[in-house]
């Protein structure tokens, strides 16, 4: 990776930490208590019946649990029922371990009562490692091994993500396949569903004379949804694309990207579908075009543990000499997967409506 590339990204992974590239004031939190006053500010906790709340007029205060009629959350509030309490059916969205609410009421099908505690938290974890392969001998001897990495890690109005993989295959004892390729993520989310996006896209592969390619894109991106059980997001933006190959000397050349990320659990979560699409168009040199897609579904078998059927394609509009356009392999395997976040915990998801 050249140090300009290195630069580039490092720098907007910064600004999109401090929130230089666009400034976002969080809203207010609003509390209605039974007596008919509002009171605005950002809620920490709710421990032993009292809620603590930050106020730009008084500072920190502590109100009463049940003096409360009515909250409208700013951000999600994560929440932790007594011991045998049952959370009616029929309401809010079920996403996974989550109910996602539009507010919370104390004429509404929870109880206040029921509440244990609260705390601000919108931390969610998932992730998948997926092993594949094939043994065959007798006419035919060929051997191939298929590794892949994912994880997801989203805190608020950040998000991190993580993948890779790696290919390799023998036939008859020659080697016919050796590839690989990882990427890291960062998004920070304007909005619930606007987010700026950094990412950072890392290749080598054997069979085409790609010593490395290394590909920079700053992308304005959109979340359709993104809950455990179910995501889409797509983003595009300009980039750079540092490429080094065996026959020929390294170049740089600015460059347009694209990304669509699809993830839909189905029967109880007991099947999974995914789509995953990273795309690059050279603007200057080789004005290439290149497309790497991984989509497939995953079968659970016994627990975390799943069957997983994958087809991934890769594209190349102007490959190295002598080199096919397209590569493409059908992967068969094993995989380990997790959505996480605390336990027992349900969601109550911000009010987009309220002005």
């Amino acid at each position: 990776m050249s140090l300009r590339t290195c630069f580039v990204f490092g720098l907007a992974i910064s600004m999109m930490s401090m929130g230089v590239l666009s400034p976002v004031e969080a809203a207010d939190d609003i509390i209605f208590l039974k007596n008919g006053d509002r009171v605005s500010g950002h809620i920490h906790s709710m421990e032993n019946d009292q809620l603590e709340m930050t106020t730009s007029f008084a500072g920190t205060i502590h109100i009463g649990w049940m003096e409360i009629q009515r909250i409208h959350p700013a951000e999600p509030l994560s929440l932790t029922f007594h011991e045998g309490t049952k959370v009616p059916e029929g309401i809010g969205i079920r996403d996974g371990d989550r109910l996602i609410l539009h507010e919370l009421s104390a004429d509404g099908p929870i109880g206040f009562a029921d509440i244990k505690a609260i705390g601000i938290s919108n931390l969610y974890q998932r992730g998948n490692i997926a092993l594949g392969g094939n043994n065959a001998s007798g006419n035919s001897n060929t051997h191939a091994l298929n590794l892949s990495v994912a994880y997801t890690l989203r805190n608020d109005r950040h998000r991190y993500i993580m993948s890779g993989y790696f290919n390799r295959g023998e036939a008859n004892g020659q080697l016919s396949a050796e590839n690989g390729a990882g990427t890291a993520r960062y998004d920070y989310l304007l909005t619930r569903q606007v987010f700026l996006s950094a990412q950072q896209l890392w290749e080598a592969d054997r069979f085409q004379n790609l010593a490395g390619r290394s590909t920079t894109t700053l992308a304005l991106g959109y979340d359709f949804y993104d809950y455990l059980t179910r995501s889409l997001s797509i983003g595009a933006g300009p980039g750079f694309v540092y490429e080094k190959f065996t026959t020929d000397s390294a170049t740089l050349s600015p460059a347009v990207g694209w990304f669509v990320g699809w993830r839909q659990d189905m029967f109880g979560g007991r099947v999974t579908f995914f789509h995953n699409h990273h795309g690059i168009q050279d603007l200057i040199l080789r004005s290439a075009i290149r497309v790497e897609a991984q989509q497939g579904m995953r079968v659970k078998v016994y627990g975390a543990i799943s069957l997983n059927f994958e087809y991934d394609l890769r594209f190349n509009s102007t490959p190295a000499p002598g080199k096919h356009a397209v590569d493409s392999a059908l992967i068969f395997g094993v995989s380990y997967g997790f959505d996480r976040m605390s336990p027992r915990s349900f969601l109550i998801d911000r009010d987009s409506s309220r002005q």
